[in-house]
């Protein structure tokens, strides 16, 4: 028993060494295979799997093509309404969200709140 939990805490260890508690426990990268894009939303570089949490939108918002405000709007998401975010671009601050599991575009990630700590006015 002892020394199946040895090898884990010894990655967990390094990785807080080297890199922090948010190297260490950072989120899982996706293939290309893994995101499903509708037509017109740009592919980004990278992405990382969603977090588990569910959430709500805070701020309407348009959705966009890419992760520029001055990109094509591909429709709009208010105030109260669950979205499923279906990745993450890594380094940009924006969630891709989507309709059964495709990408329908992006949302700036400070649109949204964690659905359990949501207060609609």
């Amino acid at each position: 028993m002892q020394k199946k939990q040895t090898p884990t805490l010894i990655v967990l260890a390094s990785g807080l060494l080297m890199g922090g508690v948010s190297a260490a426990l950072s989120a899982t990268e996706l293939r290309p295979a893994d995101v499903k894009l509708a037509e017109g939303v740009r592919w980004m570089s990278d992405f990382e799997a969603p977090p588990a949490t569910q959430f709500v939108v805070a701020n309407s918002a348009d959705v966009h093509s890419d992760v520029t405000l001055s990109s094509k709007v591909t429709g709009r998401v208010e105030r109260g309404q669950p979205v499923s975010v279906v990745a993450v671009p890594k380094r940009w601050d924006w969630l891709l969200v989507g309709k059964n599991g495709v990408g329908i575009g992006y949302i700036p990630r400070g649109v949204v709140a964690p659905a359990d700590e949501f207060r609609p006015s």
